[in-house]
C-alpha cells in the first residue's frame, strides 16, 4: 500500500520510519522544507518536495 505523509518533520520522520519498517507500506514524505528534506532522505525515506499548502501540488504527488 502507498502511503503519502505530509511533513518531514520529526513527527513525520517518525510516522514515515514505522509504516516503512512494517514492510507492507510504500511511504513517501513530502514537505517544503529543505533542511527537513534532506534529513529524512538521509535516513532511508523516500522524498517530494513540495507546499503541503498547495493542494494542487499534492494532488498531483498523489495521483502519482
Amino acid at each position: 500500500m502507498k502511503i503519502l505523509v505530509i511533513g518531514a518533520g520529526r513527527t513525520g520522520r517518525a510516522i514515515g520510519h514505522t509504516l516503512a519498517g512494517d514492510g507492507n507500506f510504500s511511504v513517501t514524505l513530502v514537505d517544503s522544507n529543505r533542511q527537513a528534506t534532506d534529513f529524512a532522505r538521509r535516513g532511508g525515506l523516500a522524498i517530494r518536495e513540495a507546499d503541503a499548502a498547495c493542494i494542487e501540488d499534492v494532488a498531483k504527488i498523489a495521483r502519482g
